[in-house]
């Protein structure tokens, strides 16, 4: 048989309600609630990796017009960007895994959804959501640096374009020049 109840234990008995209380029922720890704030952090990745496509395809745009007729991709290394943001892919992956597997939390919720969401999803949820807003902190912070890199670029291989072509014309120049040189004394 058990003994009395210790001060301690009614103490730790309060904390334990207050925590299935406020899991439970209050509407900070609503898991509909809280299912919208981990879609709307992984909007804002999309959003942000959306600027940083239009990035890149503006520049591999600038360099086409530039180079009509002769069909090349802008230069820029996906590796290192990778090794600056971080792995992207697999957290959107995990994210996605994440978010269908929980897809019951989208509709309505109660207290025991709520307790579900909070012990058992939140966890994994806040891990991804700490893990989408690094690379939403570092996708913004390399976005102009990039940007600026991979218009140098372009300017790059654009100027590259030019000598060759100069080159090519300079080579014809001296051809015609000598064919014309040889049969005129």
């Amino acid at each position: 048989m058990a003994g009395p109840l210790q001060v301690g234990d009614l103490v730790s008995l309060g904390r334990l309600a207050w925590e299935i209380y406020v899991n439970g029922w209050s509407e900070d720890h609503n898991a509909t609630k809280q299912y919208l704030e981990f879609g709307r952090d992984v909007r804002g990745l999309a959003e942000n990796l959306d600027i940083l496509s239009s990035v890149i395809a503006q520049a591999d745009s600038s360099l086409q017009r530039e180079r009509q007729g002769v069909k090349t991709r802008v230069r820029w290394d996906r590796k290192s960007l990778i090794e600056i943001v971080g792995d992207y892919d697999g957290t959107l992956r995990e994210c996605r895994e994440l978010l269908a597997s929980n897809a019951r939390y989208r509709g309505g919720s109660g207290p025991f959804r709520n307790l579900e969401w909070n012990l058992l999803v939140q966890p994994t949820a806040d891990q991804l959501r700490q893990r989408i807003i690094l690379h939403n902190s570092k996708v913004l912070h390399i976005l102009k640096p990039f940007e600026i890199d991979l218009l140098y670029r372009v300017r790059q291989d654009i100027e590259y374009m030019h000598a060759d072509l100069s080159y090519r014309l300079d080579g014809i120049h001296y051809d015609i020049k000598k064919t014309h040189g040889g049969s005129h004394p």
